[in-house]
């Protein structure tokens, strides 16, 4: 596969991380299911741990989890392009306040609301980078840049 467009697939594989969690959130917002899913909580579980990671400036922690859904330079970037620091701790938040057990049902769904637009804007960008990939300025351009 062309380095180009194997570093493109990991736009997607973003993408689809990002729908999977979408969907999920959406099936308890509207009441289909009674908490986030067995199906969805291991999803939050690798999200939360890739964006506590980023957080903390340990990406090297992501490199070696094979399954991190910012396993990825390419991830990684388009995470930042679209969240500001707040905003990563933020969802860390309210992925943590999904995760507990036991609170009430209508602050819950007010996170997943919360959750789904913060997801949605890195899914849409995802898909973007995937469809309009970046290519790196030269060396000699970016040092002439630089000396300006």
């Amino acid at each position: 596969m062309p380095a180009s467009l194997q570093s493109r697939t990991q736009y997607l594989a973003l993408a689809e991380f990002c729908q999977n969690v979408i969907a999920g959130l959406m099936d308890f917002t509207d009441g289909t299911a009674a908490a986030p899913s067995s199906l969805l909580r291991p999803k939050l579980r690798e999200a939360l741990q890739s964006l506590d990671a980023i957080s903390s400036g340990q990406l090297h922690a992501l490199a070696r989890a094979g399954a991190s859904p910012f396993g990825t330079f390419e991830q990684v970037r388009t995470l930042q392009e679209v969240w500001d620091d707040a905003e990563l701790r933020k969802g860390a938040r309210l992925i943590r306040r999904l995760l507990a057990p036991g609170p009430a049902r209508v602050p819950n769904v007010r996170s997943a609301e919360e959750l789904i637009e913060l997801f949605s804007r890195l899914q849409t960008r995802a898909l973007w980078n995937f469809r309009q990939p970046r290519q790196p300025l030269p060396k000699s351009f970016r040092e002439l840049c630089r000396a300006l």
